[in-house]
């Protein structure tokens, strides 16, 4: 199972990096929300603003339609088509909400897979939305708007969030495991070898 394990923490640990950043580029979105409802904020500015938004939001579709290997990450078991695809300027999710797991013992599995649908589009914070809403209340110049979509970029960082404690645990639980699996590897070692040096002469009993 030791290959199992090599191959679930690269395709977590890549999972978590995507996830980290794009908390980070939500965590962008939210200082540019924040700065564009102040009173102080220009037309010109939020035009300005609206462009980098637009930026985040395509940085955020390329993470989203990331490859571990030769498998899309995010498409549910949907591995060889990209999962997300801009349609006029809204991204369309193209995979399934299924999981794939790894086998890490005889009867010990772990999911390693998050399907778009809870990462990128999930209906209690979707990250696509809440990017597109702000950058047309920015290019709207539309205040209020701007304000509002605030509440939008926090519901879908907390979903990120979610999934990053997710995650981590998936983490902790094939490092526990691999550490288990070493030991017992060891244990069956050192034993091995004291057969090998056992005087039989000696041990009889008679």
């Amino acid at each position: 199972f030791s290959d199992n394990i090599i191959y679930g923490r690269g395709w977590l640990n890549s999972t978590d990096t995507i996830l980290q950043e794009l908390d980070n580029l939500l965590a962008r979105a939210s200082e540019l929300a924040t700065a564009q409802s102040s009173d102080t904020a220009t037309a010109d500015t939020r035009v300005g603003a609206a462009a980098e938004v637009n930026e985040i939001y395509e940085h955020i579709l390329g993470l989203a339609n990331s490859k571990y290997g030769n498998k899309y990450m995010f498409g549910g078991t949907i591995t060889q088509t990209a999962p997300f695809e801009d349609v006029a300027g809204v991204a369309q999710y193209q995979g399934n909400d299924d999981t794939f797991s790894i086998k890490i013992g005889k009867t010990d599995t772990v999911q390693i897979s998050l399907p778009g649908s809870e990462v990128f589009t999930n209906p209690s914070g979707s990250v696509f939305t809440a990017l597109s809403n702000l950058e047309q209340a920015l290019r709207n110049n539309d205040q209020s708007a701007i304000s509002a979509s605030l509440t939008d970029i926090e519901a879908a960082s907390l979903v990120i969030s979610n999934n990053l404690a997710s995650i981590g645990a998936r983490e902790n639980r094939l490092d526990y495991t691999e550490t288990r699996l070493k030991t017992a590897i060891t244990n069956t070692t050192e034993q091995m070898s004291e057969v090998e040096d056992l005087d039989y002469a000696e041990a009889i009993l008679y």
